[in-house]
């Protein structure tokens, strides 16, 4: 069908069943009366489609002018979007980097403090482990029959060097010379 029929056809369908009436043979002028009418109809008609078809045609430029903002706008919401994706992921890695060097930190922090605590704690340990083993095994050994053995000998070594010295040589002749001088003294007597 093409617009004509189209027409008519809309054209039909609003005629009323009065106007039906009127299309029955009359007379001549009654007949053109009633084709001025239809003709007024008709044009009245056409005038609004026309009108109708002016208005559809401004109303599609303007959706189309506003579809072509809008779709500006979209593409730039999504090359913003895009970008703010890849910000984000970026940002993440970045989150997720600084995340990784912290723990690793702390736990570097965490493994020196225990190494540290451990080391203080051992040396504190062996050094009090250490004055009470001293301690305890200076009493067992001056205690023991060992330690008595060894001052004895300790001190007969010693007698034996001090008996080897030029003092003690020289303190025998001063003694010897008392003696010697009191026998004296004692056989003149």
């Amino acid at each position: 069908m093409h617009v004509g029929q189209d027409s008519w056809k809309l054209y039909k369908a609003c005629l009323l069943a009065p106007d039906q009436a009127t299309l029955v043979p009359t007379a001549h002028t009654r007949s053109e009366e009633h084709h001025a009418h239809v003709l007024t109809q008709a044009i009245a008609f056409g005038h609004h489609l026309s009108l109708r078809c002016s208005f559809l045609r401004q109303e599609k430029i303007t959706s189309d002018a506003k579809l072509f903002v809008l779709q500006k706008q979209l593409e730039e919401n999504d090359k913003l979007r895009a970008a703010a994706e890849e910000r984000v992921k970026q940002l993440e890695a970045q989150l997720e980097d600084l995340t990784l060097r912290s723990h690793i930190e702390v736990d570097t922090a965490r493994t020196v403090a225990l190494e540290v605590g451990r080391k203080e704690g051992f040396s504190t340990g062996c050094l009090a482990g250490k004055t009470e083993g001293l301690k305890k095994g200076r009493e067992i050994y001056l205690a023991s029959e060992e330690h008595k053995e060894f001052v004895k000998q300790t001190r007969l070594q010693g007698a034996h060097d001090f008996l080897k010295t030029p003092a003690f040589n020289v303190a025998v002749a001063i003694k010897a010379t008392e003696f010697l001088d009191q026998g004296f003294e004692r056989c003149k007597s």
